[in-house]
């Protein structure tokens, strides 16, 4: 209750992971039941069925042979329904994987055609950030016109992208808003835990609570960028909040949920503003939600 209470984004972030993390630990470590046994039992039977020996008898559901003792033993098949869940479930990884790589190369490839940033101001601004967040990494400062919103990409060697129409508009004070919170982002490693999240999200794509839990996690790990953003890269939160509110004329593009950006949808943005302006709420129906999904999964 008194975790509850003090309602941060840190926190409902740590919750939110927690439902994640609870997906990926197996429910009983001695179920017998599980993707590998499927597996399994469906290559024994193909392999069975591969030769024919009088010793091997198949029938139905289910084949029997004779050991060394002359005595019969029985191993039932796994129904067909199993395995065809089985299909379709990898069927259903395969295509959402192949969709989460075309959108992580489009940015990649974006990154990479981009232009580097020359300003000396920004560069000097990149520095002093860098030293006021504590990153070590090598960071590099890129612009595209190709691009709509600001966006982070790479883990080892980051590269923030901005578009080219910032830079021909002067707004300067986007660009620092931007600069910061995407520094914040390399910070946390926030690329590399966004494909751990896209992955479990593809492994468990049929379960409503991965989805749900994702989308919180996601703004909870906004609001946390832009309270560090401001606090650390000592920035005005009234600057900070319209360059927000600016930036929302650009559409957040489908790379906010595969990679780390500045822009969020407008429901997102909402939450965020109101988190620079009144501090971090957790609403209760948030809570119950947490609550429901932490016991049902």
């Amino acid at each position: 209750a008194f975790l509850l209470r003090k309602k941060s984004p840190i926190l409902e972030l740590t919750l939110w992971s927690l439902v994640l993390i609870r997906f990926v630990l197996p429910p009983d470590l001695s179920q017998p039941l599980s993707i590998r046994n499927l597996v399994d039992i469906k290559l024994l039977e193909s392999s069975a069925m591969g030769f024919e020996s009088p010793d091997i008898a198949i029938s139905g559901g289910a084949f029997s042979f004779n050991d060394k003792g002359g005595e019969p033993a029985q191993l039932t098949a796994v129904p067909r329904w199993m395995i065809l869940t089985l299909y379709l479930w990898a069927g259903g990884v395969a295509l959402f994987s192949l969709l989460f790589f075309l959108r992580r190369r489009k940015w990649s490839v974006l990154a990479n055609r981009a232009l580097p940033v020359d300003d000396e101001l920004m560069l000097r601004q990149l520095k002093l950030f860098k030293v006021r967040l504590r990153v070590r990494r090598n960071v590099k400062l890129r612009m595209s016109p190709n691009v709509q919103s600001p966006f982070t990409i790479g883990v080892l060697r980051p590269v923030i992208v901005f578009p080219s129409a910032l830079f021909s508009e002067k707004a300067g004070t986007v660009i620092t808003s931007a600069m910061a919170h995407e520094l914040v982002h390399i910070k946390r490693f926030d690329d590399l835990r966004l494909v751990a999240q896209n992955i479990i999200q593809i492994v468990f794509f049929f379960h409503p609570a991965i989805w749900l839990a994702n989308h919180f996690i996601y703004i909870a790990r906004e609001c946390v960028c832009d309270s560090v953003a401001i606090t650390a890269g000592k920035l005005s939160p009234q600057s900070y909040g319209f360059s927000l509110l600016a930036s929302l004329k650009s559409p957040a593009g489908p790379h906010a949920a595969v990679l780390p950006a500045f822009t969020s949808p407008a429901s997102a943005a909402k939450r965020r503003i109101l988190f620079i302006k009144k501090g971090y709420v957790m609403k209760r129906h948030i809570i119950y939600k947490f609550s429901l999904l932490l016991i049902a999964v």
